[in-house]
Protein backbone atom coordinates (compact mmCIF):
# COMPACT_ATOMS: atom_id res chain seq x y z
CA UNK A 1 0.00 0.00 0.00
CA UNK A 2 3.00 2.36 0.16
CA UNK A 3 2.93 5.05 -2.57
CA UNK A 4 6.22 5.33 -4.44
CA UNK A 5 5.60 8.00 -7.12
CA UNK A 6 3.12 9.29 -9.72
CA UNK A 7 3.55 8.31 -13.36
CA UNK A 8 1.48 10.98 -15.16
CA UNK A 9 0.81 11.08 -18.91
CA UNK A 10 -1.22 13.78 -20.71
CA UNK A 11 -2.93 13.91 -24.11
CA UNK A 12 -4.62 17.13 -25.36
CA UNK A 13 -8.37 16.71 -25.39
CA UNK A 14 -8.34 13.40 -23.49
CA UNK A 15 -9.17 13.50 -19.83
CA UNK A 16 -8.76 9.82 -18.97
CA UNK A 17 -5.99 7.43 -20.03
CA UNK A 18 -5.69 3.68 -19.38
CA UNK A 19 -2.61 2.73 -17.35
CA UNK A 20 -0.89 -0.68 -17.14
CA UNK A 21 2.32 -2.00 -15.60
CA UNK A 22 4.75 -4.82 -16.41
CA UNK A 23 8.15 -6.01 -15.27
CA UNK A 24 11.12 -5.89 -17.65
CA UNK A 25 13.30 -8.99 -17.67
CA UNK A 26 17.04 -9.19 -18.35
CA UNK A 27 16.31 -10.03 -21.99
CA UNK A 28 13.81 -7.17 -22.33
CA UNK A 29 10.71 -9.37 -22.19
CA UNK A 30 7.68 -8.10 -20.30
CA UNK A 31 5.90 -10.07 -17.59
CA UNK A 32 3.35 -9.38 -14.84
CA UNK A 33 4.80 -7.93 -11.66
CA UNK A 34 2.39 -8.53 -8.75
CA UNK A 35 4.70 -6.80 -6.24
CA UNK A 36 3.68 -3.37 -7.61
CA UNK A 37 0.44 -1.75 -8.81
CA UNK A 38 -0.12 1.19 -11.16
CA UNK A 39 -3.49 2.75 -10.41
CA UNK A 40 -5.70 4.32 -13.07
CA UNK A 41 -4.69 7.78 -11.93
CA UNK A 42 -1.00 6.93 -12.57
CA UNK A 43 0.10 6.27 -8.96
CA UNK A 44 2.72 3.53 -8.43
CA UNK A 45 2.19 1.69 -5.13
CA UNK A 46 3.71 -1.36 -3.41
CA UNK A 47 1.36 -4.33 -3.72
CA UNK A 48 3.42 -7.04 -1.91
CA UNK A 49 6.31 -7.57 0.50
CA UNK A 50 9.84 -6.58 -0.52
CA UNK A 51 13.01 -8.45 0.39
CA UNK A 52 16.43 -7.01 -0.28
CA UNK A 53 17.98 -10.49 -0.17
CA UNK A 54 15.47 -11.90 -2.63
CA UNK A 55 15.61 -9.05 -5.17
CA UNK A 56 17.47 -5.78 -4.77
CA UNK A 57 15.86 -3.88 -7.70
CA UNK A 58 12.93 -3.97 -10.14
CA UNK A 59 12.80 -2.50 -13.67
CA UNK A 60 9.20 -1.61 -14.50
CA UNK A 61 7.48 -0.39 -17.67
CA UNK A 62 4.46 1.88 -17.25
CA UNK A 63 2.12 2.27 -20.23
CA UNK A 64 -0.56 4.93 -20.79
CA UNK A 65 -3.04 4.27 -23.63
CA UNK A 66 -5.30 6.77 -25.39
CA UNK A 67 -8.65 4.96 -25.51
CA UNK A 68 -9.71 6.97 -28.59
CA UNK A 69 -6.66 6.54 -30.82
CA UNK A 70 -5.12 3.46 -29.08
CA UNK A 71 -1.80 5.27 -29.13
CA UNK A 72 0.60 4.42 -26.30
CA UNK A 73 2.93 6.37 -24.08
CA UNK A 74 5.70 4.38 -22.33
CA UNK A 75 7.90 5.19 -19.34
CA UNK A 76 10.34 2.97 -17.46
CA UNK A 77 10.81 3.09 -13.69
CA UNK A 78 13.75 1.64 -11.74
CA UNK A 79 12.84 0.70 -8.16
CA UNK A 80 15.81 0.04 -5.86
CA UNK A 81 15.11 -2.02 -2.71
CA UNK A 82 17.31 -0.88 0.18
CA UNK A 83 18.37 -3.10 3.08
CA UNK A 84 16.87 -2.30 6.48
CA UNK A 85 18.30 -4.35 9.41
CA UNK A 86 16.05 -5.02 12.39
CA UNK A 87 17.52 -5.94 15.79
CA UNK A 88 16.49 -9.24 17.41
CA UNK A 89 13.18 -9.37 19.24
CA UNK A 90 13.33 -10.74 22.81
CA UNK A 91 10.25 -12.56 24.08
CA UNK A 92 8.74 -10.98 27.22
CA UNK A 93 10.57 -12.00 30.40
CA UNK A 94 8.37 -12.85 33.37
CA UNK A 95 9.65 -12.07 36.89
CA UNK A 96 11.44 -14.99 38.58
CA UNK A 97 10.54 -16.06 42.13
CA UNK A 98 13.47 -18.03 43.51
CA UNK A 99 13.99 -19.56 46.99
CA UNK A 100 17.07 -18.27 48.79
CA UNK A 101 18.53 -21.76 49.18
CA UNK A 102 18.23 -22.69 45.49
CA UNK A 103 21.26 -24.89 44.59
CA UNK A 104 23.99 -23.43 42.41
CA UNK A 105 23.69 -24.47 38.78
CA UNK A 106 19.88 -24.65 38.86
CA UNK A 107 18.15 -23.63 35.62
CA UNK A 108 15.86 -20.68 36.38
CA UNK A 109 14.58 -19.70 32.92
CA UNK A 110 15.29 -19.76 29.20
CA UNK A 111 15.52 -16.54 27.16
CA UNK A 112 14.06 -16.81 23.66
CA UNK A 113 14.50 -14.33 20.82
CA UNK A 114 13.93 -14.11 17.08
CA UNK A 115 16.22 -12.51 14.53
CA UNK A 116 15.12 -10.77 11.34
CA UNK A 117 18.40 -10.89 9.47
CA UNK A 118 19.23 -14.58 9.46
CA UNK A 119 22.11 -16.32 11.16
CA UNK A 120 22.49 -17.47 14.77
CA UNK A 121 21.84 -15.29 17.81
CA UNK A 122 24.19 -14.71 20.74
CA UNK A 123 22.94 -14.34 24.31
CA UNK A 124 24.55 -12.47 27.18
CA UNK A 125 23.73 -11.13 30.64
CA UNK A 126 25.34 -8.46 32.78
CA UNK A 127 27.54 -9.62 35.65
CA UNK A 128 25.60 -10.92 38.63
CA UNK A 129 24.40 -14.11 40.31
CA UNK A 130 22.73 -15.31 37.10
CA UNK A 131 24.63 -16.71 34.10
CA UNK A 132 23.41 -17.44 30.58
CA UNK A 133 24.44 -19.90 27.88
CA UNK A 134 25.59 -17.79 24.93
CA UNK A 135 24.09 -20.11 22.30
CA UNK A 136 20.96 -21.57 23.92
CA UNK A 137 19.84 -18.72 26.18
CA UNK A 138 19.55 -20.98 29.26
CA UNK A 139 19.82 -18.93 32.47
CA UNK A 140 21.29 -20.66 35.55
CA UNK A 141 22.13 -19.67 39.12
CA UNK A 142 25.84 -18.87 39.39
CA UNK A 143 26.00 -17.22 42.81
CA UNK A 144 24.36 -17.17 46.22
CA UNK A 145 20.99 -15.46 46.59
CA UNK A 146 20.05 -12.91 49.26
CA UNK A 147 16.56 -11.88 50.25
CA UNK A 148 15.16 -9.02 48.20
CA UNK A 149 14.74 -8.00 44.60
CA UNK A 150 17.26 -7.39 41.84
CA UNK A 151 17.40 -6.99 38.06
CA UNK A 152 19.96 -8.19 35.52
CA UNK A 153 20.00 -7.03 31.91
CA UNK A 154 19.82 -9.68 29.19
CA UNK A 155 21.41 -8.93 25.80
CA UNK A 156 20.73 -10.66 22.47
CA UNK A 157 22.72 -9.83 19.32
CA UNK A 158 22.73 -11.10 15.74
CA UNK A 159 25.65 -11.78 13.40
CA UNK A 160 24.95 -9.03 10.85
CA UNK A 161 27.60 -6.43 10.02
CA UNK A 162 27.53 -4.39 12.05
CA UNK A 163 25.73 -6.64 14.59
CA UNK A 164 22.47 -5.39 16.04
CA UNK A 165 21.37 -6.17 19.58
CA UNK A 166 18.41 -5.83 21.92
CA UNK A 167 18.19 -5.63 25.71
CA UNK A 168 15.60 -6.64 28.27
CA UNK A 169 15.41 -6.54 32.05
CA UNK A 170 15.11 -9.83 33.97
CA UNK A 171 13.54 -9.21 37.38
CA UNK A 172 14.22 -11.62 40.25
CA UNK A 173 12.38 -11.81 43.58
CA UNK A 174 14.26 -13.89 46.19
CA UNK A 175 11.98 -15.68 48.66
CA UNK A 176 12.83 -17.12 52.08
CA UNK A 177 14.50 -20.52 52.01
CA UNK A 178 12.24 -23.54 51.62
CA UNK A 179 13.03 -27.04 52.90
CA UNK A 180 15.03 -29.00 50.35
CA UNK A 181 14.51 -32.75 50.09
CA UNK A 182 16.36 -35.11 47.76
CA UNK A 183 14.15 -37.94 46.50
CA UNK A 184 14.45 -40.78 43.99
CA UNK A 185 11.73 -40.91 41.37
CA UNK A 186 11.51 -44.66 42.11
CA UNK A 187 13.07 -45.64 45.46
CA UNK A 188 12.61 -49.34 44.60
CA UNK A 189 13.27 -50.64 41.09
CA UNK A 190 12.50 -54.17 39.89
CA UNK A 191 14.24 -54.73 36.56
CA UNK A 192 14.19 -57.66 34.16
CA UNK A 193 17.12 -57.74 31.77
CA UNK A 194 17.29 -60.17 28.80
CA UNK A 195 20.24 -62.55 28.80
CA UNK A 196 21.32 -61.41 25.33
CA UNK A 197 22.20 -57.94 26.67
CA UNK A 198 25.69 -56.91 25.59
CA UNK A 199 28.34 -54.93 27.45
CA UNK A 200 27.70 -51.18 27.43
CA UNK A 201 23.91 -51.42 27.18
CA UNK A 202 21.97 -49.06 29.47
CA UNK A 203 19.50 -51.18 31.44
CA UNK A 204 18.04 -48.41 33.65
CA UNK A 205 18.41 -44.73 34.58
CA UNK A 206 18.22 -43.83 38.26
CA UNK A 207 16.85 -40.33 38.82
CA UNK A 208 16.79 -38.27 41.97
CA UNK A 209 15.78 -34.61 42.24
CA UNK A 210 15.61 -31.88 44.89
CA UNK A 211 12.10 -30.83 45.85
CA UNK A 212 11.74 -27.23 46.89
CA UNK A 213 13.99 -26.04 44.02
CA UNK A 214 17.01 -27.26 42.14
CA UNK A 215 15.69 -30.24 40.24
CA UNK A 216 18.39 -32.80 39.50
CA UNK A 217 21.30 -30.35 39.17
CA UNK A 218 24.44 -31.51 40.97
CA UNK A 219 23.12 -34.95 41.99
CA UNK A 220 25.86 -37.59 42.30
CA UNK A 221 25.15 -41.34 42.43
CA UNK A 222 27.16 -44.20 43.93
CA UNK A 223 26.68 -47.87 44.82
CA UNK A 224 26.96 -48.54 48.54
CA UNK A 225 26.06 -52.25 48.50
CA UNK A 226 25.65 -54.94 45.88
CA UNK A 227 25.04 -58.67 45.56
CA UNK A 228 27.93 -60.92 46.50
CA UNK A 229 28.76 -62.21 43.03
CA UNK A 230 31.99 -63.42 41.51
CA UNK A 231 31.56 -60.93 38.69
CA UNK A 232 28.92 -58.28 39.30
CA UNK A 233 27.84 -57.51 35.72
CA UNK A 234 26.67 -53.89 36.11
CA UNK A 235 28.25 -50.42 36.40
CA UNK A 236 26.66 -47.17 37.62
CA UNK A 237 27.54 -43.81 36.05
CA UNK A 238 27.89 -41.48 39.04
CA UNK A 239 26.88 -38.35 37.14
CA UNK A 240 24.00 -39.45 34.91
CA UNK A 241 22.59 -42.26 37.05
CA UNK A 242 22.71 -44.62 34.05
CA UNK A 243 23.12 -48.30 34.94
CA UNK A 244 25.14 -50.22 32.35
CA UNK A 245 25.83 -53.88 31.69
CA UNK A 246 29.57 -54.19 32.25
CA UNK A 247 29.81 -57.51 30.39
CA UNK A 248 27.74 -59.67 28.06
CA UNK A 249 24.88 -61.47 29.79
CA UNK A 250 24.43 -64.24 27.21
CA UNK A 251 24.92 -67.11 29.64
CA UNK A 252 23.55 -65.61 32.85
CA UNK A 253 19.91 -66.69 32.62
CA UNK A 254 18.11 -66.85 35.96
CA UNK A 255 20.60 -64.75 37.92
CA UNK A 256 19.23 -62.25 40.46
CA UNK A 257 21.25 -59.21 41.56
CA UNK A 258 20.61 -56.47 44.11
CA UNK A 259 22.31 -53.14 44.62
CA UNK A 260 21.75 -50.18 46.91
CA UNK A 261 22.36 -46.74 45.41
CA UNK A 262 22.82 -43.47 47.25
CA UNK A 263 22.26 -40.06 45.67
CA UNK A 264 23.87 -36.96 47.14
CA UNK A 265 23.76 -33.19 46.56
CA UNK A 266 26.49 -31.01 48.08
CA UNK A 267 25.92 -27.67 46.31
CA UNK A 268 23.28 -26.58 48.84
CA UNK A 269 23.53 -25.13 52.32
CA UNK A 270 23.50 -28.68 53.71
CA UNK A 271 24.31 -32.04 52.14
CA UNK A 272 21.24 -33.93 50.91
CA UNK A 273 21.04 -37.69 50.32
CA UNK A 274 18.55 -40.38 49.30
CA UNK A 275 18.69 -44.15 48.88
CA UNK A 276 17.22 -46.53 46.32
CA UNK A 277 17.19 -50.33 46.07
CA UNK A 278 17.49 -52.01 42.67
CA UNK A 279 16.64 -55.65 41.98
CA UNK A 280 17.78 -57.05 38.64
CA UNK A 281 16.67 -60.44 37.31
CA UNK A 282 18.24 -61.89 34.19
CA UNK A 283 15.60 -63.50 31.99
CA UNK A 284 16.16 -65.88 29.10
CA UNK A 285 15.26 -64.73 25.63
CA UNK A 286 15.62 -66.63 22.41
CA UNK A 287 18.31 -64.44 20.94
CA UNK A 288 20.25 -66.98 18.89
CA UNK A 289 19.46 -69.46 16.13
CA UNK A 290 21.09 -72.92 16.06
CA UNK A 291 24.34 -73.10 14.08
CA UNK A 292 25.42 -76.24 12.23
CA UNK A 293 29.00 -77.44 12.57
CA UNK A 294 29.29 -77.34 8.76
CA UNK A 295 27.01 -76.27 5.89
CA UNK A 296 27.16 -79.58 3.94
CA UNK A 297 27.31 -83.16 5.21
CA UNK A 298 28.32 -85.94 2.75
CA UNK A 299 28.11 -89.71 3.24
CA UNK A 300 28.59 -92.81 1.03
CA UNK A 301 26.39 -95.93 1.04
CA UNK A 302 26.94 -99.23 -0.82
CA UNK A 303 23.94 -100.24 -2.85
CA UNK A 304 21.78 -103.01 -1.40
CA UNK A 305 22.97 -102.14 2.13
CA UNK A 306 20.24 -103.16 4.58
CA UNK A 307 18.18 -100.53 6.46
CA UNK A 308 20.08 -98.85 9.27
CA UNK A 309 23.49 -99.23 7.60
CA UNK A 310 24.02 -95.51 6.91
CA UNK A 311 25.66 -93.74 9.83
CA UNK A 312 25.87 -89.96 9.60
CA UNK A 313 25.33 -87.40 12.36
CA UNK A 314 24.62 -83.69 12.01
CA UNK A 315 25.25 -81.25 14.86
CA UNK A 316 23.83 -77.77 15.51
CA UNK A 317 24.54 -75.77 18.66
CA UNK A 318 22.57 -72.87 20.16
CA UNK A 319 24.16 -70.27 22.45
CA UNK A 320 20.92 -69.68 24.35
CA UNK A 321 20.27 -71.44 27.63
CA UNK A 322 17.38 -73.60 28.81
CA UNK A 323 14.72 -74.53 26.29
CA UNK A 324 15.90 -71.66 24.08
CA UNK A 325 19.11 -73.61 23.52
CA UNK A 326 17.57 -77.07 22.95
CA UNK A 327 17.67 -78.18 19.31
CA UNK A 328 15.19 -80.35 17.35
CA UNK A 329 16.15 -81.84 13.96
CA UNK A 330 14.00 -82.74 10.95
CA UNK A 331 14.53 -83.72 7.30
CA UNK A 332 12.70 -82.39 4.25
CA UNK A 333 11.77 -84.63 1.27
CA UNK A 334 13.46 -87.60 2.92
CA UNK A 335 11.85 -90.63 1.19
CA UNK A 336 14.79 -92.99 1.79
CA UNK A 337 16.28 -91.49 4.99
CA UNK A 338 15.24 -90.86 8.57
CA UNK A 339 16.70 -88.70 11.35
CA UNK A 340 16.64 -88.90 15.11
CA UNK A 341 15.00 -85.60 16.09
CA UNK A 342 17.09 -85.26 19.24
CA UNK A 343 20.55 -86.61 18.33
CA UNK A 344 20.65 -85.68 14.63
CA UNK A 345 21.60 -89.27 13.64
CA UNK A 346 20.64 -90.04 10.01
CA UNK A 347 20.25 -93.55 8.55
CA UNK A 348 18.70 -95.31 5.53
CA UNK A 349 15.16 -96.68 5.67
CA UNK A 350 15.63 -99.34 2.95
CA UNK A 351 18.17 -100.99 0.67
CA UNK A 352 18.94 -98.84 -2.36
CA UNK A 353 19.81 -99.95 -5.90
CA UNK A 354 22.45 -97.91 -7.67
CA UNK A 355 20.63 -98.33 -10.97
CA UNK A 356 17.55 -96.64 -9.48
CA UNK A 357 18.98 -94.19 -6.95
CA UNK A 358 22.49 -92.87 -7.41
CA UNK A 359 22.36 -89.81 -5.10
CA UNK A 360 20.12 -88.40 -2.36
CA UNK A 361 20.05 -84.68 -1.51
CA UNK A 362 18.01 -83.53 1.47
CA UNK A 363 17.88 -80.51 3.77
CA UNK A 364 18.15 -80.91 7.51
CA UNK A 365 16.66 -78.16 9.68
CA UNK A 366 17.61 -77.47 13.28
CA UNK A 367 14.99 -75.58 15.30
CA UNK A 368 15.30 -74.48 18.93
CA UNK A 369 12.48 -74.73 21.46
CA UNK A 370 12.36 -71.01 22.25
CA UNK A 371 9.47 -68.60 21.81
CA UNK A 372 9.40 -67.64 19.05
CA UNK A 373 11.54 -70.52 17.73
CA UNK A 374 14.56 -69.89 15.55
CA UNK A 375 16.03 -72.28 13.02
CA UNK A 376 18.81 -72.84 10.49
CA UNK A 377 19.45 -75.42 7.77
CA UNK A 378 22.25 -77.51 6.27
CA UNK A 379 22.52 -79.77 3.20
CA UNK A 380 22.95 -83.56 3.43
CA UNK A 381 24.16 -85.58 0.42
CA UNK A 382 24.24 -89.40 0.31
CA UNK A 383 26.06 -90.97 -2.65
CA UNK A 384 25.10 -94.57 -3.48
CA UNK A 385 28.07 -96.73 -4.60
CA UNK A 386 27.65 -99.37 -7.31
CA UNK A 387 28.40 -103.11 -6.71
CA UNK A 388 28.90 -105.25 -9.86
CA UNK A 389 26.78 -108.40 -9.29
CA UNK A 390 27.17 -111.53 -11.53
CA UNK A 391 24.19 -112.34 -13.76
CA UNK A 392 22.33 -115.63 -13.48
CA UNK A 393 20.58 -117.74 -16.18
CA UNK A 394 16.96 -118.07 -15.27
CA UNK A 395 15.53 -119.93 -18.32
CA UNK A 396 16.40 -121.88 -21.51
CA UNK A 397 13.51 -122.36 -23.86
CA UNK A 398 13.09 -125.17 -24.64
CA UNK A 399 15.02 -126.66 -21.72
CA UNK A 400 16.10 -129.72 -23.73
CA UNK A 401 16.39 -128.66 -27.34
CA UNK A 402 16.74 -131.12 -30.24
CA UNK A 403 18.22 -130.37 -33.64
CA UNK A 404 17.37 -132.12 -36.91
CA UNK A 405 20.38 -133.30 -38.80
CA UNK A 406 19.26 -131.32 -41.77
CA UNK A 407 19.15 -127.98 -39.87
CA UNK A 408 21.08 -125.23 -41.60
CA UNK A 409 23.36 -122.66 -40.05
CA UNK A 410 21.44 -119.92 -38.24
CA UNK A 411 18.64 -122.19 -37.15
CA UNK A 412 17.40 -121.15 -33.67
CA UNK A 413 17.85 -124.08 -31.38
CA UNK A 414 16.86 -122.46 -28.07
CA UNK A 415 16.60 -119.05 -26.34
CA UNK A 416 18.46 -118.36 -23.10
CA UNK A 417 17.31 -115.69 -20.62
CA UNK A 418 19.41 -114.24 -17.78
CA UNK A 419 18.97 -111.71 -14.91
CA UNK A 420 21.58 -109.03 -14.33
CA UNK A 421 20.98 -107.52 -10.82
CA UNK A 422 22.70 -104.32 -11.88
CA UNK A 423 19.96 -103.73 -14.53
CA UNK A 424 16.25 -103.52 -13.88
CA UNK A 425 15.09 -105.55 -16.99
CA UNK A 426 15.61 -109.21 -17.90
CA UNK A 427 18.76 -109.90 -19.99
CA UNK A 428 19.63 -106.17 -20.09
CA UNK A 429 23.35 -105.56 -19.94
CA UNK A 430 24.15 -109.32 -20.38
CA UNK A 431 26.50 -110.78 -23.02
CA UNK A 432 25.87 -114.50 -23.75
CA UNK A 433 28.45 -117.11 -24.87
CA UNK A 434 28.43 -120.91 -25.22
CA UNK A 435 31.17 -123.40 -24.60
CA UNK A 436 31.52 -127.17 -25.11
CA UNK A 437 30.87 -129.52 -28.01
Amino acid sequence: GTTLLAVVATTPGVSSLVYSLAGVGKDGTLSPVPTFLLTQNGTLVVNGSLSYKAQSFYLLQATAKNPLTQRLGIARVLVNVTSVYIPPTIAPLSPLYLPQNLPLGSVVTVVTATGQNGGPLRYGIETGVLAIDSQMGVVTLAGNLTLGNFTQVVMVSDTSQPPLSSRANLSVIVLPATPLVLQFVSPVLNLTVPNNTTAGTVVAVLQASVTGGGGSVGVQYSVVMQSLAVSFPFFLNGTSGELYASRDLLYASGDLYMLQVIAMVTNTSSTLSATAIVFIRIIAVNGNAPVFSKPVYTAYLLEKSPPGTLNISVLATDKDSGSNGQVWYRLSNATFLSIDNVTGFITNLQALHYELVKRIDVIVTATDLGTPPQSSAANVTVIVLDINTAPSIIAIDPPHPTVNQSAVAGFVVAVARAFEPDFPTISAGVVFSITGE
